[in-house]
């Protein structure tokens, strides 16, 4: 987690530079909080052998909190259970709007977010590219305090894949809930991502969709630079009664000019899971 990068900055509940720069620390706290509110939680939405793009932020922004980030790119490496393989380069754009930085009484905020996904699968002798289905999420912040936030809202997954191994061809909503707390004077955050993704139409001849996600998280600062972060994903399919989850640890740095990136080997288990190994690679610049 990039909080690193911000350590020459001083903690905003502690008023030492002026208010102008607290809030500016406060901006920063806030964008970085948001940056890992599913940053961790890249899942396949779809039956195998069909990948899914992947609900996963980086919010970023400077000094103007509704700036969007300039750049995010992610790479996702997965081996199916059972033989073969995908791959997902994901594009994504996050846009942030806030009220009332200065915290009296708790801030609220939106976060919006876009993901185009290019999927390349595997199985068997057949392999095909192309475009997967189109990721789009609101979350709504009704509150958010120094050491603490809750974001409520919904992921859509619209079937705009170019190919049937490169999509579920059904439109899903996925309601969340993220809490997120403080820990040890901002060196460390934990939060947990709750969704249910449920499918409301699309082709007749496709499965539908129906399981729950619960992510819990933890990210910890490793030195002015360097974050690390675990967790493990916990799923339950409510058609086939089958858990799975997915357990994964990302180490992360900054680098000068604002760019900053992050690696994750993942580890799969339970007789629900979709895949065994994956692998996940993203570099961003914050705006």
């Amino acid at each position: 987690m990039p909080t690193a990068l911000y350590k020459k900055y001083p903690d905003p509940t502690v008023n030492v530079l002026g208010p102008i720069k607290e809030l500016d620390s406060i901006r920063r706290y806030l964008v970085i909080a948001l940056f890992l509110l599913v940053m961790p939680s890249a899942v396949f939405l779809q039956e195998p052998p069909l990948p899914l793009p992947t609900p996963t932020p980086q919010t970023t922004a400077e000094e103007d909190p509704t700036k969007p980030i300039l750049l995010s790119i992610r790479d996702e490496y997965r081996n199916f259970k059972g033989g073969g393989w995908a791959n997902t380069f994901i594009f994504r754009v996050d846009r942030l709007f806030m009220k009332n930085l200065g915290m009296r009484g708790g801030s609220k905020g939106v976060l919006l977010r876009f993901d185009v996904p290019f999927n390349t699968v595997n199985r068997g002798t057949i392999t095909q590219k192309g475009l997967g289905d189109l990721y789009a999420q609101a979350l709504y912040i009704p509150r958010l305090r120094r050491k603490s936030l809750i974001a409520v809202g919904t992921g859509i997954i619209i079937p705009t894949a170019t190919d049937r191994f490169l999509g579920q061809g059904k439109l899903i909503f996925a309601p969340t809930v993220i809490p997120l707390w403080y820990l040890a004077k901002r060196q460390r955050i934990a939060y947990v991502r709750i969704q249910n993704y449920i499918s409301v139409a699309g082709s007749g001849s496709r499965p539908n969709v129906n399981y729950l996600i619960v992510d819990p998280s933890f990210v910890h600062r490793l030195s002015e630079r360097w974050w690390l972060a675990e967790d493990t994903e916990f799923k339950w399919d409510w058609r086939t009664d089958l858990g799975s989850a997915i357990s994964g640890l990302q180490v992360g740095r900054m680098m000068k000019g604002r760019f900053g990136f992050w690696f994750k080997p993942e580890v799969a288990w339970g007789a629900g899971r979709v895949s065994d190994f994956n692998l996940k690679f993203t570099v961003f610049r914050l705006k």
